[in-house]
């Protein structure tokens, strides 16, 4: 485990006050260097996937996926805009075997449309300040794990939370346990990020911040838990350039597969592409183009989190290079990925191939 230790005064105080003991905002820029590249990508298709009903609309804002009893679940940012009552919010699921069965038939098929699952939020969030939505869900053991963002007067927390799964007659009902919430210190200053990943191996709970690139988040970490959400430390995060949206569990959770994405507008991570380990070509990449990928990550002997030995996926571009901001990822064992994006440019949930 490594410890950050550098950190403001003022933002010590208040991080104290939470209970917490680590920061780091910033680094100093990152001089144009020599990067041995990983193994080049294999390019991939993206092949849509239809829907139909509320997740069809971009305000649905899908912020995270994941596999769990056969079937896909599709986390929008704000599950409390789909609950019937104050205290019930609404994530949604598509059973796989649907899925293939669109995707066998050429996307041919009606237009699929999730089901429900109720959230019971038991006051969860009638305490938080500055709530900004969910961002990430993993499933473990009869329990589902969850981060959260806020954005209050100090600026950005994230938080994980931990609710208990029930399934009764067919019906899964989700109850989350606001006494599990516990706070994840962010790791730059930037607004709109906390940690937006979530991978749960071998009985721990993994959080991951969203910026972790040499030129804004050199001393990176991932955030460990118990089930019971009880921190257990730090471990070291390899300087994985430009935005990490969501992970999944490969075959094994210690092999594991991640977005890796930029957008054009994210000026403060562009000097990320100097030390981009997936660039084959001189200098850095252009920033006025897009860059959506899958990649491989696995944690090492020691806990830490490094690249992976199975490279990745390059996706294919839209012809008028408009980004995807893909946030959704769920490993499909056998047949591939499935990826879906938040409000830009649209909702799209899509299929995403193991190569050859």
């Amino acid at each position: 485990m490594k410890i950050i230790k550098q950190c403001g005064f003022g933002l010590w105080i208040f991080f104290l006050v939470l209970g917490i003991t680590a920061c780091q905002f910033g680094n100093p820029p990152v001089e144009d260097s020599m990067v041995e590249p990983l193994a080049e990508l294999q390019s991939a298709p993206v092949l849509t996937i239809e829907l139909a009903g509320p997740m069809k609309a971009a305000n649905a804002e899908v912020s995270g996926a994941a596999i769990f009893d056969d079937k896909l679940i599709l986390l929008p940012q704000y599950p409390d805009n789909y609950g019937e009552s104050e205290q019930e919010g609404k994530i949604f699921s598509l059973p796989l075997e649907t899925v293939r069965i669109y995707l066998e038939e050429g996307g041919g098929a009606s237009a699929l449309r999730p089901d429900e699952i109720v959230m019971e939020f038991n006051g969860l969030l009638d305490d938080i300040q500055g709530y900004e939505g969910f961002e990430a869900v993993a499933f473990a053991e009869g329990y589902a794990f969850f981060t959260l963002e806020t954005k209050g007067a100090d600026g950005m927390v994230g938080y994980v939370v931990r609710g208990d799964v029930h399934e009764q007659a067919g019906t899964v009902t989700i109850i989350l346990d606001p006494g599990s919430m516990t706070p994840i210190v962010p790791q730059t200053n930037f607004s709109n990020m906390t940690d937006e990943a979530i991978l749960v191996c071998d009985g721990q709970v993994i959080t991951f911040y969203e910026a972790n690139g040499e030129s804004v988040n050199l001393d990176a970490v991932v955030h460990i838990f118990d089930f019971d959400l009880n921190p257990l430390g730090e471990a070291g995060m390899v300087n994985f350039p430009y935005r990490l949206t969501d992970a999944s569990p490969g075959e094994s959770c210690n092999s594991f597969w991640a977005i890796n994405y930029f957008f054009p507008g994210d000026t403060h991570l562009a000097d990320d592409g100097r030390t981009d380990p997936w660039f084959q070509g001189d200098g850095s990449p252009d920033t006025k183009i897009p860059i959506e990928r899958i990649v491989s990550l696995s944690i090492d002997g020691a806990g830490n989190i490094q690249y992976g030995t199975q490279g990745g996926y390059g996706l294919e571009l839209l012809e008028n290079q408009e980004a995807r901001n893909w946030e959704g990822l769920a490993y499909w064992e056998s047949m591939g990925f499935l990826i879906v994006t938040d409000k830009y440019p649209g909702t799209i949930l899509a299929f995403v191939p193991f190569g050859q």
